[in-house]
């Protein structure tokens, strides 16, 4: 026969389980916004605009003072 400890310990695992599922779930399909670009190709890639390059040229500078 089943007891009240043995139903209740995998009930919260199941509880836990689900909750943070959904929240992974949320965490990665929040929707983003804005444009995101990868300042180790800015240089090399004719995609970027102008203004993204220079931007990318600051940080760099910021990063290697």
């Amino acid at each position: 026969m089943m007891t009240m400890k043995d139903f209740i310990q995998p009930a919260i695992f199941v509880v836990f389980g689900v909750f943070f599922g959904i929240a992974v779930l949320f965490y990665v399909a929040r929707e983003r916004t804005g444009r995101y670009y990868d300042c180790s190709i800015s240089e090399i890639s004719p995609d970027y605009p102008i203004q993204v390059k220079e931007e990318c040229r600051k940080l760099r500078r910021l990063i290697d003072a």
